[in-house]
């Protein structure tokens, strides 16, 4: 019953965002105009996509997995 009700409010509240307009901040340069992504996946464009961001809006997410995921998962390996 719980897991329902939960649901239904998370549906609830997100339900708003279907009719909101599409927010393109950095699609050109990651997506819709970027040479790496329309050639396909390919050595040169897995090497673009690892060695770093072009835009401020992506630039924290390395550094957000680092501390959030990488972190928490490694401190308790070496603190016995």
């Amino acid at each position: 019953m719980v897991y329902f009700i939960l649901s239904f409010v998370t549906v609830a509240v997100y339900s708003g965002v279907l009719s909101h307009a599409f927010i393109n901040f950095d699609d050109p340069l990651y997506v819709t105009q970027n040479p790496y992504v329309l050639n396909g996946l390919h050595l040169t464009s897995l090497a673009w996509a690892l060695k770093g961001c072009q835009s401020t809006f992506f630039s924290n997410i390395p550094r957000h997995h680092v501390l959030c995921v990488v972190v928490p998962w490694v401190f308790p390996l070496f603190s016995g």
